[in-house]
């Protein structure tokens, strides 16, 4: 663009000293009217070129904006997104807190539980005890004979039977 607004400028000067047949540094003349027509033109042609790079410009700067309210758009839905995410995450830790809490809950009501049972069967003589035990399931024998106190252990697993004393035992050291 500015090599061909060179290129006009030094084209109208040539032609004007055709035209006027007058060196740089004379005394000015008014040009004829054909020069005036044909600087017209060129003065007509020129800025259409710069018309329709303002145009585009214009049109390129009226597309930025409507980029940048969309870009503030998402950027602003985006933000609500964000705000309920971290809600959510907050609700949902709280639900895992509450969820905890409920297992602590649950366990400690099982240990209690356990810790009853396990006295119950200490409470007892050796020998119903073992009769009872012999009848549990595997792991909850072994959690039964874990809790006891030394002496009623020992009492039990005398009265059991020697493979089934055997069995439990090693699980029991197990764990």
């Amino acid at each position: 663009m500015k090599r061909q607004s060179c290129v006009m400028r030094n084209a109208s000067r040539r032609f004007l000293l055709l035209k006027t047949g007058k060196v740089r540094g004379a005394k000015y003349q008014w040009p004829s009217l054909s020069l005036l027509i044909v600087l017209f033109i060129l003065v007509v042609v020129q800025p259409g070129v710069a018309i329709d790079d303002a145009s585009m410009i214009a049109n390129k700067r009226l597309e930025l904006e409507q980029k940048e309210a969309e870009i503030k758009k998402k950027e602003e839905r985006l933000l609500v997104l964000e705000r309920t995410l971290e809600n959510k995450v907050r609700e949902y830790r709280k639900l895992v807190k509450k969820a905890e809490a409920y297992l602590k809950e649950i366990k400690a009501i099982r240990d209690e539980d356990m810790l009853h049972l396990i006295k119950t069967y200490e409470a007892m003589p050796a020998e119903a005890a073992a009769g009872r035990i012999a009848k549990l399931e595997t792991t909850l024998a072994v959690k039964v004979l874990r809790g006891m106190k030394t002496r009623s252990l020992g009492k039990v697993m005398a009265q059991l039977d020697p493979s089934r004393a055997a069995k439990l035992s090693k699980l029991m050291v197990a764990r």
